[in-house]
Formats: C-alpha cells, structure tokens, sequence
C-alpha cells in the first residue's frame, strides 16, 4: 500500500481512466460487468466507482464466470471451482495473480474461451 501511495494512480484519476476505457470499448452499447466471482468482484469495483466518479456504468449487470459455465456443462455448484473452469478449457497455464489488470485479462481470456459456441 505504501508503494502504492508513493507511485499509484490516484483513485479518482484511476476510476475516470477506467470509466473512458470502458466507454471507448463498449461504444453505444450498454457495458455489462463479468467476473468471478461476480458478487465478489463487481462490488468492489462499484465502490470505487460511486465514490469517486458517483456512478457506475454498467449498473447492476453482470455475468458470473461460474455460474455460466455450470448452465453450459451442467457442472455441480459445489464442486467446480475457476481453476477446474481453466483446465477443462486448456487454460490452466494462466497464473492468477491478485493482480487487477492481469486477473481481469485472465477472466475475459477464460469468459471468450467459455462462450466460444464451438464448446458444448
């Protein structure tokens, strides 16, 4: 945390560049938040959203990783888990690293992969 005082972004500058990037690539549609876990995930990022900018894009939409690959391969809630999700899809060689960025190219490689309709 100390280091990121010293060289972060500061929060608002950081939610106004995440809020124009998500502008720039969503154009006119609607942004809708994917994660996993989504509740997990998508309140933190609303936090920073309305506390710093007072709003945040996508509302309440979002897409849970898990609980869309459980209604494509009938999977059992209990027992699947986004490190099973990466193995069955061959993606097992992502590292999830606590970081932001990198967890979230993580996500949308595991979210593309997931609703490539050549998939069962």
């Amino acid at each position: 945390m100390q280091d990121l005082r010293v060289k972060g972004t500061a929060p608002k500058e950081a939610m106004k560049r995440f809020a124009d990037w998500i502008a720039k690539v969503s154009g006119d549609k609607k942004p809708i938040f994917v994660g996993s876990p989504i509740s997990f995930d998508w309140c933190f990022v609303n936090y920073y959203f309305i506390k710093f900018l007072g709003h945040n894009q996508s509302g309440v939409s979002g897409i849970d990783l898990k609980s869309v690959w459980i209604g494509k391969t009938n999977s059992k809630w209990h027992v699947t888990t986004i490190d099973d999700i990466k193995k069955k899809l061959g993606l097992e060689h992502i590292a999830h690293t606590h970081n932001a960025l990198e967890d979230a190219k993580e996500q949308s490689t595991i979210f593309g992969k997931m609703t490539d309709s050549r998939l069962g």
